[in-house]
């Protein structure tokens, strides 16, 4: 299995924070307009599968994206395709 959120990450001379919008997944919606590399991170790690987000938080914090104490909130945590609200 393979995670569809990339590990590499927006390149700056690809997309300027100024064409950054919204990611949406089935977990939530990331609001990526006017933040930071960082922040941007931290909101798309949140609303990722969490089968994948210990590898992608450990890929940033050793890219020196994001501060290698920085932990995904408890909150988002169990974004397990199990987890999901059938409507």
């Amino acid at each position: 299995m393979v995670s569809k959120v990339i590990s590499s990450g927006i390149h700056d001379n690809d997309h300027p924070r100024y064409l950054r919008d919204i990611v949406i997944t089935e977990y939530g919606i990331a609001d990526c307009g006017s933040k930071t590399d960082a922040d941007v991170i931290k909101a798309i790690l949140n609303i990722t599968d969490s089968r994948f987000q210990n590898s992608l938080l450990k890929k940033a914090k050793k890219s020196g994206k994001l501060a290698h104490d920085y932990e995904i909130p408890e909150f988002y945590k169990n974004n397990y395709p199990t987890s999901l609200k059938h409507h």
